[in-house]
């Protein structure tokens, strides 16, 4: 019963913070106010968290954890089909989880910018991209969907791409759903990779 509840406080306190910071900023968040839309103290948050910069590192290890859930469900359920449409499965994984975590990953950028965050979690988050990214790849290679020169820097540029759009997205304030950069991101890829030389 004990583990139970303080396992539902856990969650109410990470509840809070991302309400809390995506109304306000991260810089902007305040514990009291956090604690106080949890229903709970604020030495009891403190009891679960050190501050700020933990609480945001749990949502996103949890937002990176939805995401790399995303995308394996995907390429999983197109793994019988052609090289682009389980390419389009991934690149669609991404964005809608994008747009779903639209406010956390938002403050992630800003913190990022003014130099508060450790790149840490980025790196470990876009290396577990990466990692799929390149196996998807090498059997679009095998399968002659792929060109085969430069074909190690593919997933780079994907990810890459990827990633500054998202960024691209939360610095212009673009409210358009993120959803509908799947399609150019496709066309983008596949016009610079694709097997030529294919009959």
């Amino acid at each position: 019963m004990r583990d139970r509840f303080r396992q539902e406080t856990y969650e109410a306190i990470l509840t809070a913070a991302r309400a809390e910071f995506a109304t306000k900023g991260f810089g902007s968040a305040r514990m009291e106010e956090i604690a106080r839309t949890a229903g709970v103290s604020v030495g009891t948050v403190y009891n679960h968290f050190k501050d700020r910069e933990a609480l945001l590192s749990a949502l996103l290890e949890r937002q990176r954890d939805e995401l790399i859930r995303r995308v394996d469900e995907a390429l999983v359920q197109h793994e019988n089909q052609p090289f682009e449409a389980r390419l389009r499965a991934f690149i669609h994984a991404l964005t809608d989880h994008f747009e779903a975590e639209r406010s956390l990953i938002a403050t992630y950028f800003e913190e990022e910018l003014a130099g508060r965050r450790r790149s840490r979690k980025k790196v470990h988050t876009l290396r577990e991209v990466v990692v799929r990214a390149d196996a998807l790849i090498r059997a679009g290679v095998r399968e002659g969907a792929l060109r085969a020169d430069d074909s190690e820097l593919f997933s780079s540029f994907l990810s890459g791409a990827l990633r500054g759009l998202m960024a691209r997205a939360v610095f212009t304030q673009d409210s358009r759903p993120f959803t509908e950069s799947a399609e150019p991101i496709m066309r983008f890829f596949m016009d610079g990779a694709r097997n030529r030389s294919r009959s």
